[in-house]
Order: C-alpha cells, then structure tokens, then sequence
C-alpha cells in the first residue's frame, strides 16, 4: 500500500497559512490576535488627535522656516564692514588702499599713509581704459568702481610697491606685536608677492651687477 505525501511550495508555505497542515479552503483566516486600538478611539478624539498632528506639523515647518531665515539674515550681515562701501562708511570703517580692504575702527594701518606717498599711482577702470580715473588720490573716486565691479586696474609700479610695503607692514606687526587684519598676514599672498617682485628683478638689466656687500656674520642670534 502506497502512501501519497503532499508537499507545499515554500511561498505558499510562508504566505498562504490556510493551505498548510490539512487545512482547508473553507476555513476562515485567523484574525490578528492584536486588537485595532484605533477602532476603540471614539471619532471625536480621532479628529481631535488629526487636528493636533496637523498643527504640530504646520508649526515644526514654520519654525524651520524662520529659523532658516534667521540665519541666512546672519550670514548676510556678519561682515564687520558691510558688503557695500555705504554700509561701510555707516559702520564707521575706513578704507585702507594697502590691501585694498575696509578696516573697523579699532583696527590699525600699517604703512599705508607710506605706500599712498610712494608713488603717483593711475587707476583705471578696465584694462583697455586710456584715460585714468578722475583723480586717483581720492578714495571717493574710486569707491564707485569698487561697487560697481570689486575694483580697479592698476600699473605693475602700484602692484610691487603693495608688495614691499605689505612686507614692511608684517615688519611692524611683529616689532610692536599689535593686533591686525588676518589679510595682512595670509602667507599665500606673500608667495605671490616674491614671485612677483622676484621675477621682475630677474628681468632687470644689472641683475648680475655687483653692488652690494654681505652683511657681517652675527653669532648672537637664537629663538
């Protein structure tokens, strides 16, 4: 005698329990032996608990809202000078053209009076200009090009005397050691500044003239 064995696929093993252990078409599905907690919630506290997750969720977005605000408004304004030469001046900053940068009025300026007297300079408001700016010894003169497109063109003259007087200035920094703006002091803009004034020396006609003597060797240096 024979004995037939039924086998169940896996998928209706695990997904179909009314087709395992005999069980029969006819029977009715198990019900979740967890009661539906909110069919025992009377519909008026339903629509008071929507009514409380809505405005929960309207006032959570309303405070991302000005929070995000609040903070772009704070971005904005954390300049200590501005982001205009208006807002500047109102902020009682004055310009300093040695880093060409407005400085609060507790900051000092280093060497700057010295780099305005060094030299005649020219400004112009674009490369191809012919005519300089009106009178280039005003700041006032040149603040509406400043607003206007962040700032001026300038001779090579203008540029390397910027760069030996930014030099002098970090000279008096650490000297007097005062307080000073970080833009004095960014090394990349010294690099720049070598290279710079290096590679106009180098084109110069008595690069290999002899002029000058070595100073004497010092021993009494340490750190």
């Amino acid at each position: 005698m024979s004995s037939t064995r039924q086998y169940f696929p896996i998928r209706d093993y695990f997904s179909a329990p009314s087709q395992r252990l005999g069980d029969t078409d006819d029977e009715k599905p198990r019900e979740s032996p967890f009661p539906r907690y909110l069919d025992l919630i009377p519909p008026a506290w339903k629509a008071v608990l929507v009514g409380v997750v809505v405005v929960a969720m309207i006032g959570i977005g309303v405070f991302a809202t000005k929070t995000m605000s609040v903070a772009s408004s704070k971005t904005a304004h954390t300049n200590p000078c501005g982001n205009s030469t208006a807002e500047a001046l109102a902020l009682g900053c004055s310009f300093d053209r040695l880093t060409w940068s407005w400085y609060p009025a507790h900051c000092p300026h280093y060497t700057e009076d010295l780099f305005r007297l060094a030299e005649p300079y020219k400004y112009y408001e674009t490369l191809e200009s012919i005519q300089p700016i009106s009178d280039p010894a005003r700041d006032e003169d040149l603040f509406k090009f400043i607003d206007k497109q962040g700032g001026v063109w300038v001779e090579k003259r203008e540029h390397a005397t910027h760069c030996l007087y930014l030099l002098l200035a970090q000279a008096q920094v650490l000297k007097y050691k005062t307080r000073h703006v970080p833009i004095l002091v960014e090394y990349f803009h010294m690099e720049h500044c070598v290279n710079y004034l290096l590679d106009i020396l180098r084109r110069s006609d008595d690069w290999h003239h002899k002029d000058s003597f070595t100073p004497p060797v010092h021993h009494d240096q340490t750190c």
